[in-house]
């Protein structure tokens, strides 16, 4: 079953044309959450981890400092599906915390994905 997953290629080949760095962020959050919304499945409330790794920097570019390391968090982590609050999350995660994580609180209502991540970016520097 293709799931539409032929179109990467043509949607990766006309990204310029979708560039979303005009947008202020009120803008912005609402086209990242939006294309959550539109790459679900039928009546599923997730997404595919393997659709998340493809569509994560393509929708949020150069808005995240964190993205390529989060790519490289996801396939090491044992869930299959993203949630839209994990995927709202880490949007809001890129636009309050520092690259040194100043701003993170480990006790605030940032879901268990994303506290894994922060664990394995704290790991990974050592």
């Amino acid at each position: 079953e293709d799931n539409g997953w032929s179109m990467i290629p043509h949607v990766k080949g006309n990204l310029p044309a979708m560039d979303p760095g005009f947008m202020d962020n009120k803008e912005f959050r609402d086209f990242y959450r939006f294309c959550f919304q539109f790459n679900r499945e039928g009546t599923h409330r997730t997404l595919e981890k393997d659709l998340v790794l493809v569509l994560l920097p393509m929708v949020i570019a150069d808005r995240s400092m964190f993205t390529k390391k989060f790519l490289s968090f996801l396939p090491e982590n044992a869930i299959t599906r993203i949630t839209a609050d994990q995927w709202n999350s880490f949007l809001e995660f890129s636009l309050s915390v520092g690259e040194d994580f100043t701003g993170y609180d480990e006790d605030a209502a940032w879901p268990l994905l994303m506290d894994e991540f922060v664990e394995w970016c704290q790991k990974d520097q050592k």
